[in-house]
């Protein structure tokens, strides 16, 4: 009577088949899941939106607004509301009289220091910029709230500013607020000079 512990070489083969395919079905299963997630979370852009001399493509479904930043001078700003999420994305642009550097200009104009924030580099509209993701709590009399902001900032040798802020509601920096925030980003174009930038979205 033959030892069952004992396999035989068929009988071994066969095994490492079997789990081997386990194996593949567990990561076809974890790629899809994957997908699926990320899907989910996923916005779509919508066509591309003049401010200034760049092309944005914000995204779809936001409810666009063009204003005017009360500076001297007037600064042009585009701003898309997530209808859903409560999501704010601002992107102006801004000329200065002088020379300033990504993180200075988000020190000066927005009080954000390198102390409290995380800065990396970032390609904005061919050139490059820099990526600032900060946490900022606001308070009042009897009420508190807490938003994750990130900024790219691109400061050209013209002293052209291109800044573009996405904010969200509540104290961290989710996957899919970072996929819309560098999606936006990476949309962001010169635009052609002899083709106008439209005033209206």
């Amino acid at each position: 009577m033959p030892n069952p512990y004992v396999y035989t070489q068929r009988r071994r083969i066969l095994m490492q088949v079997v789990m081997v395919g386990i194996f593949g079905l567990t990561l076809a299963m974890a790629a899809l899941v994957s997908n699926a997630r990320n899907a989910a979370e996923a916005v779509k852009l919508g066509p591309a939106v003049g401010i200034g001399r760049y092309w944005v493509s914000p995204p779809q479904g936001w409810t666009l607004k063009r204003k005017w930043v009360t500076v001297l001078p007037p600064v042009p700003s585009l701003q898309a509301n997530d209808p859903v999420g409560g999501r704010v994305l601002d992107v102006t642009q801004q000329f200065l009289s002088y020379d300033v550097t990504p993180d200075s200009y988000l020190d000066t104009f927005h009080g954000i220091d390198g102390e409290n924030s995380i800065a990396t580099p970032i390609t904005v509209a061919g050139q490059p910029g820099l990526a600032v993701s900060v946490v900022k709590q606001r308070q009042g009399a009897g009420w508190s709230s807490t938003t994750s902001h990130q900024y790219a900032v691109l400061v050209t040798d013209r002293r052209l500013v291109l800044l573009v802020e996405l904010e969200s509601p509540g104290g961290a920096t989710t996957a899919s607020d970072r996929r819309v925030f560098r999606d936006v980003v990476a949309s962001i174009k010169n635009a052609p000079a002899d083709e106008p930038v439209p005033d209206e979205p």
